[in-house]
């Protein structure tokens, strides 16, 4: 077991030597009991029995959290003998109480569409998120970061240890408080849990200005959930300095390493926004792992053969015209944060001041093109790989190319513009069938677009809530209507 007063996130009294930022001296157990003077936050956790279920992948075999319990010493008893304040924040040393005056609960939209609760499922809510902690694995103040931190960390007991299973079961809870099923007060230890779970977030990631000092973080399926429950925590405070840091993230992501997945996977172009990981990829190196694993899959307009591998499965398109993967559009981790982004979209179309935090409407329209249209793959002006290139092409080194854009050993008909990297060479005519090209993966454009991890009010009342949104509405591009099919140019 652990003990850890006032966690420092950057170097914490929890896990193993083995893996993640375990500091001896800051597990105090050993030094109990002892005396409190100060407003200190003593967040203890047990290790997981992975007899009982292991940590998920082999990286973290030995270093992984069951449960969290969290007790907080104050130097006064605050007010209402502090039935009406929330638990403070574990991180700092600076505590600020919040209690119920201090959210505006009219910002709350109940929906009868909604499915609600009883009493027993109101209580599962509230354990799941007063035992359930995020901050310790937000990317450190350095830019350091534990690729399966996240798994580690989360409190197997009540969560599952994957990110995404995390997002969706929050989105999903949220959802249940938001039905018009029973009054507030029987929601409202659950409502404190979830709301405790955000400030937990939001205190981790800002000092006391407002300034990031830890960011979301982006990137496969593993950032996902933390940001949406900060933002829920700043739409309902009245402070609105909350929600100025949290809308400032979001207008800024993509500076100072300053992501935010459920944003930062989606990227606008001609064709509206489309799914992938950001990447420097406007050179020969990261272009040319693009195309070689387009190249590779075989999954392409024109593509004959058996694909060899799928390659990087989070890959943005270079040219932003259709949704990642690169070998296989609309695939693999793009449903993965499908479940989540489109989660994230239903709570800010149903909670005006969540849309006006995050202020990127992206993510509406995303959401609602592929419920409605599927994967995105139509109008991209770039050229297919050229049936006749060579079996000998690797375009990570532009070597072995016959007509590929940077190999100058031909006529380049496929590949980046060796003129400018940020193009690609346009459609021209199939050297095989003479007919115009039309695109990369045009036959694949409205394909099924899975939802991964899907939350399933959200799914099931998905046409209720964008008929019945009392937000988001301002929107500056209009929203694709229902059932729109854009046919290739």
């Amino acid at each position: 077991a652990y003990i850890d007063e006032n966690p420092n996130l950057d170097s914490m009294g929890f896990l193993t030597k083995d893996y993640g930022n375990l500091d001896e001296d800051q597990n105090i157990i050993k030094s109990l009991p002892r005396a409190f003077t100060k407003n200190t936050s003593l967040v203890g956790a047990a290790q997981r029995n992975e007899s009982r279920n292991g940590c998920g992948t082999g990286a973290i075999v030995g270093s992984c959290i069951d449960s969290y319990n969290v007790i907080t010493v104050l130097e006064s008893v605050p007010q209402n003998a502090g039935s009406t304040v929330l638990r403070p924040n574990i991180s700092r040393e600076t505590k600020d109480l919040l209690s119920w005056s201090d959210f505006d609960l009219t910002r709350l939209s109940f929906k009868a569409f909604l499915d609600g609760d009883d009493a027993d499922g109101m209580e599962v809510i509230r354990q799941t998120w007063s035992h359930h902690i995020e901050t310790l694995s937000l990317i450190q103040t350095n830019g350091d970061f534990y690729s399966e931190g996240g798994r580690a960390f989360r409190s197997d007991l009540v969560t599952d240890d994957y990110a995404a299973s995390v997002a969706k079961q929050w989105h999903g809870d949220l959802l249940t408080i938001l039905s018009s099923e029973n009054n507030l007060e029987s929601k409202r230890k659950s409502l404190a849990a979830m709301l405790t779970y955000g400030k937990d977030i939001y205190f981790a990631a800002y000092n006391e200005q407002g300034n990031l000092i830890r960011n979301f973080g982006s990137g496969a399926g593993q950032w996902l959930g933390r940001y949406p429950a900060a933002v829920f925590f700043g739409a309902l405070a009245v402070d609105s300095k909350y929600g100025a840091a949290l809308k400032k993230s979001s207008l800024e992501r993509g500076t100072n390493k300053n992501e935010i997945q459920e944003l930062s996977q989606l990227h606008r172009g001609p064709n509206g926004p489309v799914w992938g990981d950001q990447r420097n990829i406007y050179n020969q190196f990261d272009t040319g792992r693009y195309w070689e694993e387009l190249l590779a899959f075989k999954a392409y307009e024109g593509a004959s053969g058996t694909g060899k591998k799928v390659g990087q499965k989070t890959a943005r398109d270079p040219y932003q015209l259709i949704d990642g993967p690169g070998a296989y559009p609309g695939t693999l981790y793009a449903q993965v944060s499908a479940g989540p982004i489109k989660a994230f979209a239903a709570a800010m179309l149903m909670i005006p001041q969540m849309c006006d935090i995050v202020s990127n409407e992206d993510i509406i329209e995303y959401a609602i093109r592929i419920t409605d249209v599927g994967i995105q793959t139509a109008n991209d002006s770039c050229a297919p790989p050229d049936p006749r290139e060579v079996s000998t092409c690797s375009t990570y080194f532009a070597k072995g190319c016959k007509y590929y854009g940077l190999s100058n050993e031909g006529t380049a008909t496929w590949g980046p513009d060796p003129d400018d990297l940020t193009k690609c060479i346009q459609n021209g005519i199939d050297p095989i069938t003479g007919k115009p090209q039309t695109g990369r993966f045009s036959s694949k454009h409205g394909d099924k677009f899975t939802i991964g991890y899907p939350v399933y009010q959200v799914e099931d009342r998905w046409k209720d809530i964008v008929a019945g949104r009392t937000s988001c509405k301002a929107t500056k591009r209009p929203l694709p209507p229902s059932g729109l099919r854009v046919s290739p140019k």
